[in-house]
């Protein structure tokens, strides 16, 4: 009996309890037989009893032992493993102020924004396969998000936010989102997303449709938009960052928003990106690294301390989010650098692609602008903590600050080259202020309009009377500042689609920029100020358009490729065919334009960055690492 509970097969064994008592009534009723006298009886009952007790101690162990056997055993954790993924030659990662990677929740798929025919990309990389895939309609994307069932990626791309299968077919247009900061798709089939820059929240079904407002930066304390948001288990509630005027993470925010009370909650103090992993964890980026805070996503509630997790992090330079992804199953994606460096150099490319480098040193530059005599760069340099407005001297090598305050950006020559204009947030200002200041340092610098867009600065008409500039905020349209006494601002173009980089003529008369009109951004040309007349300039795409000094040459930027078209304007506009110049990998950003032409137009002054990276760096099993480092508060892991 003892050999049937220990038996090696399970089918050999007793399969119950009530098999065993069974066999233990047989064995007792078995020794009461008739005919058998009573002393002999009475010993054979004691016999019995004594037996019966030895194979119940057996079949009480034998059971132990059973029990034992049958229980779950628990595994050994499995090693954390480290390894990297190399990006196909000809398709780095992008150079982006948006998030580059994306997990599904089960870690098998891994979504990241590469660079591709000179545009941004999406491509999707199976976990069980060797290479990666380049998602079709993703064509200009960035900041990709996946389902909860992982079976959809969402999106930004040409001022939409939007959604394509993992198995591929059409890409459907969700909502508008000029400039996206950040989305998360919640298990009520809603996604909570920051539309961009200087914006709160919002949220829209999946399925599309008009989003809701559910945040509002507070101005009045230092808030300039919410961004990066990530549903909290359930989808009650959203962690996300608050961006301060200055663009100072040190000083921002990680909050959680209650969805049915629109409560707002302090998380953390300094800090980007929050992400929450299952463990009981808050992530969130800084200097470079991901840090972990524990957290309880029930009670909405910091349990612990945070501390360093991920030190190396690439971070992009403005919006310093670091480029990291975290799966519930616990995987980990990122990307292995460290803050972007400001570290760029300005060079003269000719026509030709020949490179020649300026004895300007490295430095974070922005938006190029050259003086009317070609002899200055007026330039927006991004520095750690400031954003100010310098001028680089052509003939004597110098550099020199012209501005101050903690955000000023786009500069803009005045027609006689004595002054510069550039848009300004300020404390205590209205949220964008364009100023004008001498470039010899002779004055103090002048407001000359304060308002509520976001203005991006173009140029100036040949009087100094008209400013075009465009407004990156909702709207997304081009707005022209009177800058007489009135200081009156207009909208030129309010169209349902995004229009920017706006760019005067030389003589005025003919306005070029960039539009979304037909779902891809191309340049178009207006007659100004009148608007008569209506031409698409390039063919296959393009972005920040500029003039040839003559008027008989328009440039503007398809990817990596700098493109050229002739045009006549007598005795009406008409425009060539568009043929490309070169191709080189130089900054460029469709909000702003970061190149300018020679005077004469045969050499162009582009921004050179550093190399784009090109490897991926996976963690399998990371919850295990997190864990020991960080101890979560075991209530709040979830």
């Amino acid at each position: 009996m003892v050999r049937v509970c220990l038996a090696k097969d399970p089918d050999e064994r007793w399969q119950s309890a009530h098999d065993l008592l069974a066999e233990l009534k047989w064995i007792a009723e078995g020794g009461s037989q008739a005919g058998v006298t009573a002393p002999v009886a009475a010993q054979r009952r004691w016999r019995e009893r004594l037996a019966i007790g030895i194979v119940g101690v057996a079949v009480g162990a034998a059971v132990a032992v059973m029990a034992v056997r049958l229980l779950p055993r628990e595994r050994p954790p499995r090693p954390v493993a480290r390894f990297a993924l190399t990006l196909p030659p000809g398709s780095p990662l992008a150079g982006s102020d948006r998030p580059l990677l994306a997990l599904s929740p089960d870690g098998t798929r891994l979504v990241y924004v590469a660079l591709r025919e000179g545009s941004t990309q999406l491509f999707l990389r199976t976990l069980d396969e060797l290479t990666a895939t380049p998602i079709r309609g993703t064509e200009g994307g960035t900041g990709p998000f996946f389902s909860p069932d992982g079976e959809w990626i969402g999106f930004f791309a040409g001022g939409k936010l939007k959604k394509v299968a993992v198995t591929g077919g059409t890409t459907l247009s969700l909502c508008d989102a000029p400039d996206g900061r950040g989305a998360s798709w919640g298990p009520d089939d809603t996604i909570i997303f920051a539309p961009e820059s200087g914006t709160g929240l919002h949220r829209v079904s999946a399925a599309g449709g008009t989003p809701e407002v559910l945040t509002t930066p507070d101005t009045a304390h230092n808030e300039r938009s919410h961004r990066w948001p990530e549903f909290l288990p359930g989808g009650k509630a959203v962690l996300f960052a608050v961006e301060p005027p200055m663009a100072n993470f040190d000083t921002s925010a990680i909050e959680v928003l209650a969805l049915d009370t629109r409560a707002r909650k302090v998380v953390h103090h300094g800090g980007n990106s929050p992400r929450y992993a299952p463990t009981g964890h808050v992530l969130f980026g800084r200097h470079g690294a991901v840090l972990a805070l524990p957290f309880d996503p029930r009670r909405l509630a910091v349990t612990g301390n945070p501390a360093p997790v991920i030190e190396g992090v690439a971070t992009a330079v403005v919006s310093h989010a670091p480029h990291y992804a975290v799966a519930a199953s616990g995987t980990l994606a990122f990307v292995p650098g460290t803050r972007e460096k400001f570290e760029r150099n300005l060079v003269w490319v000719d026509r030709k692609g020949q490179e020649q480098l300026i004895a300007a040193p490295p430095r974070g530059y922005e938006h190029p602008r050259l003086s009317p005599d070609g002899k200055k760069i007026a330039l927006h340099i991004i520095e750690s903590a400031s954003n100010d407005i310098w001028v680089y001297d052509l003939e004597r090598g110098t550099l020199t600050r012209l501005t101050f305050g903690p955000l000023d950006e786009t500069p803009a020559w005045m027609p006689d080259g004595r002054r510069v204009t550039y848009a300004s947030d300020r404390p205590g200002l209205q949220p964008r202020t364009v100023f004008s200041k001498p470039t010899d340092g002779s004055g103090q610098e002048e407001p000359l309009w304060q308002g509520q867009p976001h203005l991006h600065l173009g140029n100036w008409s040949p009087d100094g009377r008209t400013l075009v500039t465009a407004d990156t905020g909702a709207g997304g349209d081009l707005v022209v500042l009177s800058l007489d006494k009135t200081g009156s601002a207009r909208p030129l173009e309010q169209t349902p689609f995004i229009e920017r980089t706006p760019a005067l003529s030389t003589d005025g008369r003919w306005l070029a920029y960039a539009s979304h009109a037909t779902g891809r951004e191309e340049i178009y040309v207006e007659a100004f100020p009148d608007r008569g007349g209506r031409w698409q300039i390039s063919t296959e795409g393009g972005r920040e358009p500029a003039w040839a000094r003559n008027g008989r040459e328009l440039f503007y930027r398809n990817g990596d490729r700098l493109m050229a078209v002739p045009v006549s304007t007598a005795p009406a506009f008409s425009a060539g065919t568009p043929s490309m110049l070169f191709e080189g990998r130089y900054l460029s950003n469709p909000d702003r334009t970061r190149y300018d032409v020679s005077p004469d137009g045969q050499r162009f002054l582009m921004i050179k960055g550093e190399a784009a990276p090109t490897q991926i760096t996976l963690v399998l099993d990371w919850f295990q690492e997190l864990t020991r480092q960080v101890p979560p508060d075991v209530r709040g892991a979830k």
